[in-house]
C-alpha cells in the first residue's frame, strides 16, 4: 500500500488485491467478507449522496463499534466529504455542539440512541439532521437502495478536508484540527506499519482483536491494519470477558488495545489456557507502554514474541512513528526505540529550547512535519503559530535522538518534573516503580515546593495490600535511580484516574488531588 492522496485509489486496491469471500472482520460471531463490506459501502454512499453529502460536507458519527462504522467512513471519504467521529459515550449536548460547530449536514448513531439525540438536536435548533444505523442487528447487510459503480462524480485533492478532530486537550481547552485526505492516506499507511509482517497482499493471515474505540485515533489505526491486511476481530461488547472470548474463538493471534485495556487483562484472575498459548504478539498506542506492562503480559501470554507501539498526535494524523522492540527470550523485558514509519516522507528532529537542532543524546522537544501533519488549530491562530513552525509541529513531547532516525520518548514536556535544577522524566521513575512486585500500576508527577521547585510525587496502585509497598518503591528507586530521581512523597490509589475512549492518564486529576492535600496540610498547619 504506497502513501497516495486519493482514498479512492487506496480502497479500490485493497478491494481489487481480494477475493469477495476474502473474510476481513470477525464480528461477534459472524464472519463478514470484502464483498459484503463493498456492497455495504456503496450502498451508504449512495444513500449519503442522495442526501446531499459530497466534496466539501461534513457527516458527524457516534457509533459503538460495529462494522458500519468503517462502511461509513469509507463511503463518506469516497464522496470526498469529511467525517467527525465522536465516542458514543459523551453526553448527548456536548455530541450536538461539537457536530454544530463542524457544521456538519449529517449525524448517524446507532437505532437505540437516536430519540434522545434528536431531542437535543431540537433544543439546541441544531442545523443538521439525523439518520441511525443498526435495529435488525449490525452485521444484516442489505441492498435495497440500487448501487451505483460511479461513486465519486467530481475530481478530488489531497487538500481537501477528510476529518475534523480535538486534541486531547492537555492545555485545559482541547483545539479543533482538520485533516485533508493526504493526511488520512498517510495515516493509514503509517498503521499497517504496526503490524507484525506488514504486506497488503496478505489475505488475512494475522488476525487481531480490537479493543480501540472506533472513533478517531482507533478509526485511522484500525483501518491501516485492515488495509495492511490484517483481519479485525471485534465486537461493541469491549469487555475483558468477551474480548477474550472472541480471541479464542476466531483464533486471533494478536492483541490490540489501549495499554490502559492491558492493564485490565492484568488483573483479570484467570485466563483460558487455550487462548493464553495462542496469542503471539501485541499491538497498543493513544498512550506510554511500560516495560513492566509488557512483561506482566508475557507471564499472561506465554507465547508473547511481538510488540508494537503506534506513536502519534491528533496534529500528525495519530500514528507516524512505530516501536517494535526486540522481545527477549523470556518476554520479560523490552529494547528498542521509536521509528518513523516507512513508506511516508515524513521527517523528525529534535530542538532545545531555542529551536536549533539538539545533538545527539541530549534531551529536546520531538518536531515533525512531512503528509502527516496537519496544516493548523482551526480559528485559533495564536495557538498556530506556537505549535506550528515553518511546516514543522512541535510537539509538546521531550524526546532524545540515538545517533540515527531512532527516538527515545521521554514524555511531555509540561509534565517533566524540574527538581532542583534537574529535570525529571516521569516515565524513567514510573518503569523503576512498576517492576516492583505487588504494583499493578504507578503514575508519578511534579507538584510545587517552595525551595526545590517541584517534589515528586508516586501514585501507587497495589495488587492487594499496600504492606511494605512504599518501603519498596523508596528502596528500589535509591537503589537504581539518581538522588534527584527518587520520590519525596508515595501515595496509594485504589485506581489511577483516565479519561473517556481509549482510557489515558488524566495527569491533570492527579494534580489536582496532590494539590487539594496540599492544601489540606497547609490549612491543618495554620489552624
Amino acid at each position: 500500500m504506497e502513501p497516495t492522496a486519493d482514498f479512492n485509489k487506496l480502497y479500490n486496491e485493497w478491494i481489487t488485491s481480494r477475493t469477495d469471500d476474502t473474510v476481513v472482520f470477525c464480528y461477534n460471531d459472524v464472519e463478514i467478507r470484502v464483498g459484503e463490506i463493498n456492497a455495504l459501502v456503496n450502498r451508504y454512499a449512495d444513500e449519503l449522496r442522495q442526501r446531499g453529502i459530497g466534496p466539501g460536507k461534513g457527516v458527524g458519527f457516534a457509533l459503538p463499534d460495529c462494522p458500519e462504522v468503517f462502511a461509513l467512513f469509507f463511503a463518506v471519504w469516497r464522496l470526498g466529504a469529511y467525517a467527525v467521529p465522536l465516542f458514543p459515550m459523551i453526553p448527548d449536548p456536548m455530541k450536538v455542539g461539537v457536530f454544530s460547530a463542524a457544521r456538519v449536514v449529517l449525524a448517524i448513531t446507532a437505532s437505540a440512541a437516536l430519540e434522545s439525540l434528536a431531542a437535543e438536536v431540537r433544543r439546541q435548533q441544531a442545523p443538521f439532521s439525523l439518520a441511525a444505523v443498526g435495529g435488525e442487528g449490525a452485521s444484516a447487510f442489505g441492498t435495497a437502495i440500487p448501487v451505483n459503480d460511479e461513486i465519486l462524480p467530481v475530481p478530488v485533492s489531497s487538500r481537501m478536508p477528510a476529518m475534523v478532530a480535538a486534541s486531547s486537550g492537555t492545555t485545559g481547552v482541547p483545539k479543533i484540527v482538520m485533516m485533508d485526505r493526504g493526511n488520512i492516506a498517510s495515516a493509514l499507511r503509517c498503521s499497517a506499519e504496526m503490524a507484525p509482517d506488514y504486506r497488503p497482499e496478505s489475505n488475512g493471515d494475522w488476525r487481531s482483536t480490537l479493543a480501540f474505540p472506533l472513533s478517531t485515533s482507533g478509526m485511522l489505526v484500525c483501518a491501516g491494519l485492515l488495509f495492511g491486511g490484517v483481519t479485525l476481530v471485534f465486537s461493541e461488547d469491549l469487555s475483558p470477558v468477551t474480548y477474550l472470548s472472541l480471541t479464542g474463538k476466531w483464533g486471533a493471534q494478536l492483541l490490540s488495545a489501549p495499554p490502559s485495556y492491558f492493564e485490565t487483562l492484568c488483573t483479570l484472575p484467570g485466563i483460558d489456557p487455550c487462548v493464553a498459548e495462542k496469542v503471539t504478539g501485541i499491538m497498543t498506542g493513544m498512550d506510554f507502554l511500560s516495560p513492566s506492562l509488557l512483561e506482566r503480559l508475557g507471564k499472561r501470554f506465554p507465547q508473547l514474541q511481538f510488540c508494537s507501539v503506534g506513536y502519534g498526535l491528533v496534529e500528525t494524523s495519530t500514528v507516524f512513528m512505530v516501536q517494535k522492540p526486540e522481545m527477549k527470550g523470556d518476554s520479560t523485558g523490552v529494547q528498542g526505540s521509536f521509528l518513523i514509519a516507512g513508506g511516508v516522507t515524513n521527517e523528525i528532529t529534535v530542538r532545545d529550547k531555542n529551536g536549533a537542532q539538539a545533538p545527539d543524546g541530549t534531551p529536546g522537544e520531538l518536531w515533525v512535519r512531512g503528509p502527516s501533519v496537519v496544516r493548523e488549530y482551526a480559528g485559533n491562530q495564536e495557538a498556530t503559530q506556537q505549535a506550528f513552525v515553518d511546516g514543522w509541529f512541535r510537539t509538546g513531547d521531550v524526546a532524545v535522538k540515538n545517533g540515527t532516525d531512532a527516538m527515545e520518548l521521554l514524555g511531555r514536556d509540561k509534565y517533566l518534573i524540574k527538581r532542583g535544577g534537574k529535570s525529571v522524566s516521569p516515565l524513567m521513575v514510573q518503569e523503576k516503580i512498576t517492576a516492583i512486585p505487588g504494583i499493578r500500576e504507578c503514575a508519578v508527577v511534579g507538584v510545587p515546593h517552595p525551595l526545590y521547585g517541584q517534589m515528586i510525587w508516586a501514585f501507587v496502585v497495589p495488587e492487594t495490600s499496600t504492606d511494605g509497598i512504599e518501603k519498596a518503591v523508596m528502596k528500589q528507586c535509591r537503589e537504581t535511580l539518581p538522588n534527584y530521581m527518587v520520590p519525596d512523597t508515595v501515595r496509594f490509589l485504589q485506581q489511577l484516574p483516565r479519561g473517556r475512549g481509549a482510557g489515558k492518564l488524566d495527569i491533570e486529576q492527579l494534580l489536582r488531588t496532590a494539590g487539594e492535600e496540599l492544601a489540606a496540610m497547609e490549612e491543618d498547619q495554620h489552624g
